[in-house]
């Protein structure tokens, strides 16, 4: 392991480990500010555009739509995912455009029913 010097005088395996504990916990709370914000954001019950979810979810995910349906409260039911299936995100968009997150997680997995067999 590199040696890490303060003040010209090389620190104890104690401090170094101490000030990288620092360091990771400082780096955790200035990202998960923006990402809590922004996940809070697209669960809100207010939604934000379409386009802007849609966007995120590409860029961040590279997950695209791959289902769509109607709700019954005249709503826009989408599943988002990646080529590979490691994340999924569900989607509903009212008729106004607004869009909100209403769950996500791992490990899609398409299932196509054959005629005449139960999945």
């Amino acid at each position: 392991m590199s040696k890490i010097s303060i003040v010209g005088r090389e620190t104890s395996p104690k401090l170094r480990n101490g000030l990288l504990a620092m360091l990771m916990l400082a780096s955790a709370v200035m990202f998960a500010g923006p990402v809590q914000a922004q996940t809070e954001t697209l669960t809100s019950n207010s939604g934000v555009p379409r386009a802007d979810v849609v966007k995120l979810l590409g860029e961040r995910y590279a997950e695209v739509p791959v289902s769509m349906g109607l709700a019954q409260n005249g709503g826009i039911v989408e599943i988002f995912t990646t080529a590979d299936g490691a994340t999924w995100t569900i989607v509903l968009t009212m008729p106004n455009g607004k869009s909100r997150v209403i769950g996500s997680g791992e490990s899609w997995t398409r299932v196509i029913q054959l005629a005449g067999r139960n999945v």
